[in-house]
């Protein structure tokens, strides 16, 4: 990620509080990397893409890695502790697939660069979930490498207390909501949901996904226009897909049969 040794800062107005990206003071031998902050909430996302598809690849090597950190809670472990790195939690691969899902089937099919994403936060005030800054983090992280990602995404988490919806609910106010829902999505449409309720009626989650996809727009105006004002150069790519006659010829035979088996 060539900046010139420029420091970057974009913010907006996500939902009442104020959201920004910095870029270029952190992660700079990185292809893509963003510092967002939200009240005292503070995530880093990097991201780094292969150049070439290794001999052999026959899949989309997408990692996402969400590191679970008990300094950004203010605890600093003692010398009882053990210092090595240990498996991640369970909390922390939960948060690392819910980045990873939204943001998968963003980039084109055939495309088989490794793509590596690390979500790390730095402070939490628990005034948002870290895995809603960590999804808006990871998307402008891919933003700023050039790769064919049609993105951007973005997301928000709904909640309900006294049948009034609330975007980004504080924790506090998470243990008294009787509705969680997880939204990502792009500018057009929403892309993954996350979450659970306690007897809430199809119209209250309707609803609640339109106030989402409303809400998500100012984190993907913001990271479009960061995009465009730091001037981020495509990347040359080769799709890796299988012969046009093989596939034809296979599409061809299973037409009108795979349907009427499954269903069967």
């Amino acid at each position: 990620m060539n900046l010139n040794g420029k420091v970057s800062l974009f913010e907006t107005d996500f939902n009442g509080t104020k959201m920004s990206f910095e870029v270029g003071k952190m992660g700079l031998l990185t292809d893509g990397a963003v510092v967002v902050r939200y009240n005292d909430s503070v995530v880093l996302a990097t991201a780094v893409i292969s150049k070439k598809v290794k001999e052999g690849q026959d899949f989309f090597p997408l990692s996402v890695e969400f590191q679970d950190k008990w300094y950004a809670t203010g605890k600093i472990s003692g010398s009882r502790f053990i210092k090595r790195e240990g498996r991640p939690s369970e909390l922390a691969i939960l948060r690392s697939r819910m980045i990873d899902r939204p943001i998968r089937p963003m980039f084109p099919k055939g495309y088989l660069n490794e793509v590596q994403i690390i979500v790390s936060p730095l402070s939490l005030d628990y005034t948002i979930d870290p895995v809603v800054l960590g999804l808006n983090a990871a998307s402008a992280a891919l933003m700023l490498t050039g790769a064919p990602f049609e993105g951007p995404i973005a997301a928000v988490r709904v909640g309900r207390i006294d049948d009034q919806f609330i975007v980004n609910p504080t924790n506090e106010q998470e243990n008294l909501s009787d509705l969680d829902l997880l939204v990502a999505g792009t500018a057009e449409a929403i892309t993954m949901i996350e979450g659970g309720a306690s007897q809430v009626v199809e119209e209250e989650i309707t609803k609640a996904l339109e106030l989402a996809q409303k809400s998500i727009q100012p984190s993907i105006e913001l990271q479009k226009k960061m995009a465009a004002e730091l001037q981020i150069e495509a990347r040359e790519y080769t799709l890796q897909l299988p012969d046009e006659e093989l596939y034809q010829e296979v599409a061809s035979f299973l037409a009108g049969k795979l349907g009427e088996s499954i269903r069967s």
